[in-house]
């Protein structure tokens, strides 16, 4: 089936902005493109009840949160840590402002937002160690937070879905509860082995060379890419994790992955919803299957 107009029209305009290809560019420009996204790309920009940034002390130093508050929530609140996408590389708090905002509204709990460390001044594992240093402390400070702390999930999309799966596999191995796992378009495979990554490794904003840019910045060398602490489709133990919801694209190279996630996790009896966003008749939807 033909791509969709919209985000046809999106992938010519952000060809406008970008001049060249990601892979020819080094960290500081993508960097700055990044952060100098139009905000009419970016989506409206919701009011909420509060924002607030805070500097936290973990076991892997000071990390910045940005905590978002609903207009409507009940008390304790239910909160979602969430972890930006960018390939591990780029991104960070301020390009999904938008995003948490809206998120926190149409979900009516906190949300809070993670400024992990970035590759590829810091390499694999800072980015997940921070996720899950963050989400410790989130937990074991809930009360002053005045968060549920029986409703506590993570999410993300993209390498903060991954970041966000992995999160969910190590607060069981270490004895805390998560509620929940949102996954928006996780990479769970580093080693891009899935039938997607060769169907669409061109004409997308996400390709090939790019997804190679960003791995290639943070895997250290010798690294295995199936280690299950960096691509979770490899983990071998999905018993006791949350329930997920995992949401993928269909031209997108981390299809096939996400996907197979979801299928693991059903393997296991794990309730998962996987949702594909699909054009039909050049006409978007969500189809649910599994």
């Amino acid at each position: 089936m033909p791509l969709h107009s919209q985000p046809k029209a999106l992938i010519e305009m952000i060809s406008t902005i970008q001049k060249d290809h990601i892979s020819n560019l080094s960290v500081e420009e993508n960097r700055e493109i990044s952060k100098n996204t139009p905000q009419h790309l970016r989506g409206k920009k919701e009011p909420v009840k509060q924002v607030e940034d805070r500097r936290i002390s973990t076991d892997e130093g000071d990390i910045t949160i940005r905590i978002y508050t609903p207009f409507e929530n009940s008390t304790p609140s239910p909160a979602l840590i969430y972890f930006f996408g960018g390939g591990f590389v780029l991104g960070g708090i301020e390009n999904d402002d938008t995003i948490c905002r809206n998120l926190t509204n149409a979900a009516r709990c906190k949300v809070i937002s993670v400024s992990y460390r970035l590759a590829p001044e810091h390499k694999f594992p800072a980015a997940p160690n921070d996720a899950f240093a963050v989400t410790k402390w989130i937990i074991q400070n809930a009360d002053e937070l005045d968060i549920d702390k029986n409703r506590i999930a993570v999410g993300g999309y993209s390498a903060g879905g991954n970041l966000a799966a992995l999160t969910a596999i190590r607060a069981r191995d270490e004895g805390l509860s998560l509620a929940y796992q949102v996954l928006i378009c996780p990479c769970t495979d580093l080693s891009c082995s899935s039938d997607s990554h060769k169907e669409f490794s061109e004409g997308y904003i996400l390709d090939r060379k790019a997804i190679d840019w960003f791995y290639n910045h943070y895997l250290p060398a010798n690294v295995d890419p199936k280690d299950p602490k960096i691509s979770l489709l490899w983990e071998e133990n999905l018993k006791n994790i949350p329930p997920a919801l995992i949401i993928s694209a269909e031209f997108d190279p981390l299809r096939d992955e996400a996907k197979l996630y979801a299928e693991k996790l059903k393997q296991v009896d794990k309730d998962v919803i996987y949702v594909s966003l699909w054009d039909g008749n050049n006409t978007l939807a969500f189809r649910r299957t599994l």
